[in-house]
């Protein structure tokens, strides 16, 4: 059976990729709105000049709060900015110190994003050979779990595992990934999810661009794209996305949503009856009701373990619905 915890955080990855591809890459420039809602979205990333040398930012803190001030000047009310979490040796008090000076200038809509340590990149390489301590996962599960308490507290509110918005500012943008749409990802490390046109076919297709920009360009000028990797989701796969994507948000998953990607087999179906599911609905962890499946506060930030119940019970339904194909048959 698959590793369903390692394949959520794929699909979560993939996620954020696509999202954060639309944002500004560096907060000491100039802000760019988001085309649809003219949101200004910057990478602030930290506001401790040690943690952005240590990220391979450019920019310093008092860069980022000089754009952020502009930005907010240019769309106001529309300006949204992320912290980073889980930085080798960042420790809990001086993170909640940065992101409450963050509120102070920050408009109604705030990212937390752990770091993830990607291959090829020059953290990772550090943390490799020593040179930097590796993320401590209990460190950042703290300051997570802190930070959202935190935001709570200032009127924010938790509408994804990492997103948090008040007064009504949620990214409708990014509703595209966690609803399981289709986009293109152009552009160095990309990801996109579609189907491709012409192709003759109906399967929607995982594709990921070279992360490398020299490689990714040299394949550009050769090819005429730089797509590493292309590959076929099958319906099962599909919906084991809907799954760990939907429960990222707070609204879940609806059965309407489930019922546009599988008529028959319904969430009652896979999850109504299964006692390890129970357990999690029993706990307050989860909620299944004439809505659809979702997770409950204290539920979204524990996702990770809930999908290690939740696929492979999904898995299993599957099975039981599509009967294997008898070998030589």
């Amino acid at each position: 059976m698959a590793l369903p915890g390692a394949r959520a955080r794929g699909w979560a990855a993939a996620a954020r990729a696509a999202q954060r591809r639309r944002r500004v890459e560096n907060a000491g420039g100039s802000p760019s709105p988001e085309p649809a809602g003219r949101r200004a979205a910057l990478y602030v990333h930290s506001l401790d000049d040690t943690e952005l040398r240590l990220l391979g930012r450019t920019h310093s803190a008092c860069d980022a709060l000089r754009t952020l001030a502009e930005a907010r000047r240019l769309f106001p009310g529309r300006v949204s900015v992320d912290l980073m979490l889980g930085l080798p040796a960042q420790q809990v008090g001086p993170w909640l110190g940065q992101l409450q000076e963050l509120l102070h200038h920050c408009d109604d809509h705030l990212s937390l994003y752990q770091l993830s340590l990607e291959r090829g990149t020059a953290l990772f390489a550090q943390v490799q050979r020593g040179a930097l301590p590796a993320p401590d996962p209990e460190l950042a599960a703290e300051m997570y779990q802190r930070g959202r308490a935190v935001l709570r507290e200032a009127g924010f509110h938790q509408y994804e595992v990492s997103n948090f918005a008040r007064n009504g500012a949620l990214s409708t943008h990014n509703w595209t990934y966690w609803q399981c749409g289709q986009y293109l990802g152009v552009g160095p490390g990309a990801h996109g999810r579609f189907m491709p046109q012409g192709a003759g076919g109906h399967t929607r297709e995982a594709r990921i661009q070279t992360l490398e920009p020299d490689n990714w360009m040299k394949e550009v000028m050769l090819f005429g794209h730089g797509t590493r990797k292309r590959v076929p989701l099958g319906r099962l796969e599909l919906l084991e996305e809907v799954l760990a994507l939907g429960l990222r948000t707070d609204v879940g998953i609806t059965h309407q949503h489930w019922q546009q990607f599988e008529p028959q087999l319904t969430l009652w179906d896979v999850f109504g009856a299964n006692k390890e599911v129970q357990e999690l609905l029993e706990r307050g962890l989860l909620q299944l009701d004439h809505r659809g499946l979702r997770c409950s506060w204290e539920g979204l930030a524990v996702l990770d373990s809930l999908l290690l119940t939740l696929l492979p019970q999904l898995q299993e339904a599957w099975q039981q619905r599509t009967p294997s194909p008898v070998p030589g048959g």
